[in-house]
């Protein structure tokens, strides 16, 4: 056997820790005995970092501070100037001679060490020479009791320098040196951990533990640091979900207060105008109050008027008296009287001529006014216009004016009728304006506060589940359709896409998972004039290129999916022979529809756009040109009713029969004039006759009771001037009020025109409080500044959330107040339709990252380890199988543990599924069990501080070792576990050695020369006599060349067994080795 194994037979060291130039004889197995601190675990260091580059020294010798800049600077540990044997640059060997008995001869490997000082970090060169002996190399020489070491630029090889390609440093070394050796490996690391296991050997009482981590060599999950990297993006999406919903519902508060504000503001608006109003309507009652009292002052001047006349009567008969008196010489009188008489008949006849002529200059005067705008309704011809204009001259004659007047009171009499009846229609046309500009006027302050308008149906269907999910603890938002359409990438299909989605864009959208208890509730709520749409039903599918889908816009998963159902079949055309070619579906700008084989054109025009979260500025223009052409309208049709209804007014105003004027009137007038003249004239030339002086006494005394009687008369002219100075003061007073009440109506117009959305609301408010209060002030001043403070008090608390906001969102500070209102709805709609999604989705796709990287990475190189280690253990098993140990059979035993069967399972599935890239990510899984167990084990893993326990594969099993016993004929079998208690501490060792070693053959093939080099420090320590020997000879067996370290007391019971023993003993700082015998000093 031994013939197949290179045996190191000899070792150099030079400068390693208390030895100072030593070559030490080593055997098929050496024993290094000696006290404590002589260096026997330093020899096993030394070794071990020569042949595997270690540098993680015997834990064994319970020394922390070994190292290799310690072991070659000989540091003692002690306190003063003579801790280190070499301080300074020191130049160290390590060196072994091989036999190798294929070639019959030897190889040496060395290792050359070299530090600047203690502090230095030493540097380590590798040499590997074949057919040679130790003696070949100059490492160091002695002349005169003087030590000389070798430096490494002056090291020979059979007296030929070495060159620098002869070195080899640690990462080159490791190959060479496996190969040297002949040890079979492609992870050398594994096998040094299985080498200084067996050196360090430290039994545990538990066989699990034990076999765990001396059987098996820690693995670095390479995958961890991608699964943390990706469980570092995921919290980083979450976060970032987490932050925008955390602004989301900032800015959802900041809407509810903002709502609160505008409410309480309209509330104000409409109680300010109801403020204004009331005074109108007072004043106009205190005006009417005046006007009563005037009306009676009028009364009362009408009675003194009547007194006056009366008095004017008495005067009369004063007058009348006074006239008997001048009458007494009727002779001398009567022809006077005559005269008089009939003069004062022509001058009451040219009075009632002067009347009726003057009537028919007013007719004229209405005539005048009413021809212009009544030519345009029938047709007079010029000459009539003239006559009827000039019906007071007398230029012509009386029966052609009487039948001109005629016919035109006749036809325009019937076209007044027509003017009433017109105007009645136009009157309900004027109402249905009014509601329209008032209904378009809210929107547009709605629009102008930035709110996006929806159908009230479709508003209130949101609101209804959106109400009913939060009942039901529902965390979803309810959004329409519209809502999530983000923006169009081309403005000009806008008009034609919305046309043909029409009421669908109202429809409602909710997460996947909450569409069946949406649908619940549309039916329980019954919900008629609305549609929800089932997302969850829908497949995924791509834009389709030039398709009416591809110029929405929109991150909701739902949305889009939903949006390519209905649009990615209809194509965009330019014209329509390019619509021709799309009969299934296709759409033109202009509006022209191809479905189905079927054209049609669409009315957009009249389409009210709602898509985009900049559809507010396109749905503000578009109802601002709508209240344009509404006003218009109205105006329009005002002017028409206003222009008939003073056109009737004037006809109105007209006394239309012909025998109500005197067509003549001018000519007769002139005639009596005349005759009148002749007439005073023939009474002036009588009245200085004579006769009349006789009765001037007479006269006298009449003329004294007149007098009286004009003096009561001036006393009631007196009175009616007081009258008529009181009616000129009221008249003062209404004029005064009317000042008031114009001054009023002027503060009121400006706030209609502010609020005219509001006049409707208003009034009807007004009417029922006022005759509720029986008064026409319903709102006191204190009222309105109360109302003002509610509105201060409402807008500081939306400011308040809004400084929140810009605080958290790190906007700039002054950015808040009423005119950031829109600022803010624009922020809501954007995080609320469309980031949140987009963090959403981030957060889905990191989420099945995390989760492929677990699964395809970090579980699949799991598992790769442990198949490795199964591959492992069936190799110790075989070994162990072919080398019983005495009557016994010793079997590894690895076990899945029942809190890790979530692993193995989706190992398995892994298996199973290897071939898909969906594996396990959310809408492919159909086992939700199997989901969750995925997910839960993954938070175990990334939640635990000991990431070990998930990411150490050694940690998957429990182990345990079976001991089958053949006596005679029968044979046992027992858990080393179970036999733990009753053992004893060399029946518990024992299993340990042959684990480890035969963990070490492996690396070791049978039909290979390689070494076989095993480690054991502090040997044997529980061991009794016997099972030393058994265990040497187990070793021996199997052509283990073992190098033991043990305490002196130890050598009667295993150097007996050993090939060689080798005493170590203090010779002043220095220790010594001596073969064959065990020397104290």
């Amino acid at each position: 056997m031994k013939d197949n194994r290179k045996t190191a037979k000899r070792l150099l060291l030079v400068n390693w820790s208390c030895f100072q130039n030593e070559i030490i004889s080593l055997g098929s197995s050496t024993l290094f005995t000696g006290v404590n601190g002589t260096g026997k675990t330093t020899i096993l260091d030394a070794m071990s970092y020569l042949i595997t580059a270690n540098t993680q020294f015997n834990k064994a010798a319970d020394d922390n501070g070994r190292n290799v800049t310690a072991y070659i600077h000989g540091d003692r540990k002690t306190n003063g100037s003579d801790r280190y044997l070499r301080p300074g640059n020191v130049t160290s060997y390590i060196a072994m001679e091989f036999y190798d008995p294929l070639i019959s001869d030897y190889h040496v490997i060395a290792v050359c060490i070299e530090s600047r000082s203690e502090s230095d970090r030493a540097i380590s060169q590798w040499i590997i020479r074949e057919k040679c002996r130790l003696e070949d190399f100059n490492f160091s020489s002695v002349e005169n009791g003087k030590l000389t070491v070798t430096a490494k630029n002056n090291l020979t090889f059979k007296n030929v320098p070495l060159k620098g390609a002869d070195f080899f440093g640690r990462e080159k070394a490791i190959p060479q040196l496996t190969r040297q050796l002949g040890i079979r490996t492609s992870d050398y690391r594994k096998y040094k951990e299985k080498l200084l296991k067996m050196m360090a050997f430290d039994p545990e009482r538990n066989v699990d533990k034990f076999l765990q981590t001396s059987v098996f060599a820690e693995a670095e999950v390479k995958s961890l640091d991608r699964l943390r990297e990706q469980r570092k993006l995921y919290e980083q999406a979450k976060e970032m979900f987490e932050q925008i919903q955390e602004r989301k519902n900032l800015l959802e508060e900041i809407e509810e207060k903002t709502r609160d504000y505008e409410k309480i503001l309209r509330n104000y608006n409409v109680r300010e105008l109801m403020f204004r109003y009331q005074y109108i309507n007072q004043y106009k009652d205190e005006i009417s109050k005046l006007e009563i009292k005037q009306q009676n002052n009028q009364i009362q001047l009408k009675d003194l008027e009547e007194k006056k006349k009366d008095a004017e009567e008495k005067l009369s008969q004063m007058r009348k008296r006074l006239s008997e008196v001048e009458n007494k010489n009727h002779s001398i009188t009567d022809s006077l009287d005559k005269m008089e008489k009939d003069r004062e008949e022509i001058k009451k006849k040219i009075a009632d001529l002067e009347s009726e002529l003057a009537r028919l200059k007013n007719l004229q005067i209405s005539l005048k006014m009413i021809l212009p705008q009544i030519s345009t309704y029938f047709d007079i011809p010029d000459e009539n216009k003239s006559l009827l204009l000039n019906l007071s001259e007398s230029d012509f004659e009386l029966e052609r004016k009487r039948s001109t007047f005629i016919d035109f009171s006749n036809r325009i009499k019937a076209q007044r009728d027509l003017f009433i009846e017109e105007n009645g229609r136009i009157k309900d046309k004027l109402s249905d304006t009014s509601l329209r500009i008032t209904e378009i006027q809210k929107r547009i302050k709605s629009l102008e506060s930035n709110i996006r308008q929806f159908p009230a149906e479709a508003e209130e269907a949101k609101r209804i589940i959106q109400n009913e999910f939060n009942k039901r603890g529902i965390k979803c938002q309810v959004r329409l359709f519209a809502e999530l359409v983000e923006s169009l990438s081309d403005e000009s299909w806008r008009k034609a896409i919305e046309t043909f989605l029409w009421n669908k864009r109202f429809n409602i959208i909710v997460d996947d998972q909450y569409c069946h208890e949406a649908l619940k509730i549309l039916n329980e709520k019954n919900i008629y004039k609305c549609s929800v749409v089932l997302t969850d039903k829908i497949p995924e599918t791509e834009i389709e290129q030039n398709s009416a889908a591809s110029v929405l816009n929109i991150t909701n998963k739902g949305a889009r999916r939903y949006a390519n159902y209905l649009l990615n079949g209809i194509h965009l055309c330019e014209n329509i022979e390019e619509l021709h070619e799309h009969p299934k579906g296709g759409i033109t700008k202009d509006g022209m529809l191809c479905k189905s084989y079927a054209a049609s054109l669409m009315q957009i025009q009249k389409t009210q756009v709602c898509l985009g979260n900049n559809v507010v500025k396109i749905q503000l223009e578009q109802a601002k040109k709508e209240l344009e052409k509404l006003v218009a309208e109205k105006s329009e049709y005002e002017k028409e009713f206003n222009d008939r209804k003073q056109l009737v007014t004037l006809i109105d105003n007209v006394e239309w029969k012909a025998e109500s004027y005197n067509f003549n009137s001018s000519t007769e007038l002139s005639e009596e004039n005349r005759n009148l003249g002749k007439l005073s004239l023939q009474i002036e030339e009588l009245k200085n006759s004579p006769e009349m002086l006789a009765a001037a006494k007479e006269y006298e005394l009449a003329k004294s009771n007149y007098d009286e009687a004009d003096k009561e008369s001036k006393l009631i002219e007196r009175n009616l001037g007081s009258t008529e100075k009181e009616i000129s003061t009221i008249q003062e007073k209404i004029s005064e009020t009317h000042e008031k009440s114009e001054k009023i109506e002027l503060e009121y117009k400006e706030l209609e025109e502010h609020h005219s959305e509001l006049v409707d609301e208003m009034k009807e408010e007004y009417e029922r409080a006022s005759k509720q209060r029986s008064t026409f002030i319903v709102i006191s001043n204190k009222h309105l500044q109360n109302l003002t403070n509610d509105v201060d008090n409402a807008k500081r608390k939306m400011e308040d959330r809004q400084r929140d906001y810009n605080l958290l969102s790190e906007i700039e500070a002054s950015n808040y107040g009423v005119e950031f209102i829109p600022f803010y709805r624009d922020r809501y709609r954007d995080v609320a339709n469309v980031k949140i999604d987009e963090a959403k989705n981030k957060v889905e796709k990191q989420s099945e990252k995390l989760r492929d990287v677990f699964l395809h990475d970090f579980v699949a190189e799991l598992n790769e380890k442990i198949i490795s280690a199964k591959e492992e253990i069936a190799v110790i098993n075989a070994e162990l199988k072919r080398i019983p140990f005495g009557r016994d059979i010793y079997q590894f035993k690895m076990e899945e543990k029942a809190d890790r069967q979530v692993f193995f399972t989706i190992c398995k599935n892994l298996e199973l599924y290897s071939e898909s890239p969906d594996l396990f990510t959310e809408r492919t899984v159909s086992d939700e069990k199997l989901a969750d167990d995925v997910q839960s084990f993954l938070n175990k893993i990334l939640d635990t501080e000991q990431e070990e326990d998930y990411s150490d594969y050694r940690n998957y099993f429990t182990y345990d070792m079976t001991i089958r016993s053949h006596i005679g004929d029968e044979e046992s079998e027992m858990d080393l576990s179970k036999k733990q208690g009753s053992a004893s501490g060399g029946e518990k060792q024992t299993p340990y050695f042959i684990v480890l070693a035969a963990s070490l053959m492996q690396f070791y093939p049978k039909d290979v020369c390689c070494a076989r080099i095993a480690f054991i420090d502090e040997a044997f320590s529980a061991l009794s006599k016997e099972r030393i020997e058994q265990m040497v000879k187990f070793l021996e067996d199997n052509n283990f060349q073992v190098f033991y370290a043990a305490p002196p007391e130890k050598i009667n019971s295993i150097g007996q067994h050993i090939d060689n023993t080798v005493s170590l003993y203090t010779q002043g700082k220095y220790t010594k080795p001596v073969e064959g015998s065990w020397h104290s000093r």
